[in-house]
């Protein structure tokens, strides 16, 4: 997302989307290669896994997840996040990007993302110990950098990267806190099926998120878009803080 997203939107402001996009396709080819030449263990090839079973499976992480009012909790805010910033990202970006300087301005932006990211992700492991539930934290973190999306609309190329580099960085800090989170109050036995669960739960959302945004850009309304996602985040991440039963978690 750091590099990447700078060199493409260089390239396609400079030379043109025909060599980014061909860049691109050499990139996933490199790719392939390397994970064919990965050498698979003779235990996993032998292993088959029925139709019978992994619907077993699925239900039993579903049956599991709906009984656990703290995963309800989790599932519920980590979704509603996913659909507001999807939309913004993916599809608020780019026509924030026309009204500036283009491809150039929209990799700038991405870029400056991908660095507050990996910058969040290297300070997650080392910020002081805080006296506050981390489930607690983890929204707490996100309903700051709600306001720092919001403000994308009204702000210029320089305002909107260094934005996106502060969402970036309170987002990665608090994945972390919510990856470790779930993985110490989950019994391993059970805990790929709930991980499989949370992150299905979050893609599926993310193309009516992307949907909606589109919708409501075409129709003129850029910065209501941003201004009533970054509402909705902050009201859910409220939400989250509120919940009785994050008590429960150990930490």
């Amino acid at each position: 997302m750091l590099v990447g997203a700078l060199t493409g939107g260089m390239t396609v402001a400079f030379i043109g989307p025909i060599p980014a996009v061909g860049f691109n396709a050499v990139s996933f080819a490199i790719g392939a290669l390397c994970a064919a030449l990965i050498k698979r263990r003779s235990s996993l090839t032998n292993t088959t896994a029925t139709t019978d079973s992994m619907i077993g499976l699925v239900r039993e992480g579903l049956a599991f997840v709906w009984q656990t009012g703290w995963l309800r909790t989790l599932l519920l805010v980590d979704a509603t996040l996913d659909l507001v910033t999807a939309g913004q990202l993916s599809v608020g970006l780019p026509a924030i990007s026309r009204q500036l300087t283009g491809a150039s301005s929209l990799g700038l932006m991405i870029a400056g993302f991908g660095a507050g990211s990996l910058m969040g992700a290297l300070l997650a492991g080392k910020l002081p110990k805080i006296p506050l539930h981390p489930i607690r934290i983890v929204y707490l973190l996100q309903l700051l950098a709600a306001p720092f999306l919001g403000v994308l609309p009204l702000s210029n190329l320089p305002v909107a990267t260094v934005c996106l580099a502060m969402a970036g960085i309170l987002n990665a800090i608090a994945s972390v806190q919510y990856m470790s989170i779930i993985q110490r109050n989950v019994d391993s036995n059970i805990l790929g099926r709930v991980m499989a669960l949370l992150v299905a739960a979050g893609l599926s959302v993310q193309p009516i998120g992307q949907i909606l945004c589109g919708i409501l850009i075409e129709g003129g309304w850029l910065q209501e878009s941003f201004a009533v996602g970054t509402l909705v985040m902050m009201l859910v991440c409220i939400f989250g803080l509120t919940r009785r039963n994050l008590g429960k978690l150990v930490y």
